[in-house]
């Protein structure tokens, strides 16, 4: 967690026993965190076979089962198969895809596509009895905006803040289809915590 200071103080201010949806969870460190620390229960999504692999077991090392739910599968914007386009398959890589075979680093080298069950979060909520998330935590490097758009009902509805690391400048980011969607659900963007973070939380408008 030493990566990210302004992840661990969002998490810190969470409300225990609150349910925060990671999206893109990699191998579980914030999940971890949230759970064992902050008594939040949490849904970590992580389509990568092997980062899903190392999320499971460091759920079962810890004792949180009761408390993490892992899903191997990726959200979008649409419900249906397709595959995750990866240039490295090991645990705890990054920059893969869904659907698309570009990251926020652009065209990705593929080494793997693994097929893949994709949902839109409000499909998701709708076809499962999952409790909905009060607070989110994005982070996929590349198809944000379509994990927001799929997700319009659910965010409207239960989310409180949204902490998206979007891997551009700020001043990118201030025009970024981001902050339109959000705007449009009732979100408003917090000041980022510096000019080199990644990480733009959002808040819903008082």
């Amino acid at each position: 967690t030493h990566g990210e200071p302004d992840t661990v103080a969002w998490i810190d201010a969470l409300p225990q026993g609150s349910v925060l949806w990671d999206i893109g969870e990699n191998i579980g460190v914030y999940s971890l965190y949230a759970a064992f620390v902050r008594n939040i229960r949490v849904a970590a999504f992580e389509p990568s076979a092997a980062s899903h692999a190392a999320l499971c077991r460091n759920i079962e090392i810890n004792g949180l089962d009761e408390m993490i739910q892992p899903f191997c599968l990726a959200l979008s914007n649409l419900t249906g198969i397709d595959y995750l386009y990866m240039a490295n398959t090991g645990a705890g890589h990054s920059m893969h895809a869904f659907a698309q075979e570009t990251s926020v680093q652009g065209a990705i080298s593929t080494r793997f596509k693994q097929s893949v069950i994709g949902y839109s979060i409000d499909d998701f909520l709708d076809a499962f009895d999952v409790p909905p998330p009060d607070y989110v935590k994005l982070d996929v490097d590349s198809i944000e905006t379509k994990i927001i758009a799929g997700g319009s009902g659910t965010f409207a509805r239960h989310v409180k803040s949204i902490l998206v690391e979007a891997d551009q400048p700020p001043q990118r980011m201030e025009n970024s289809q981001i902050i339109k969607l959000l705007a449009g659900m009732g979100f408003q963007i917090r000041t980022p915590a510096g000019s080199d973070s990644r990480n733009y939380i959002f808040d819903r408008k008082p």
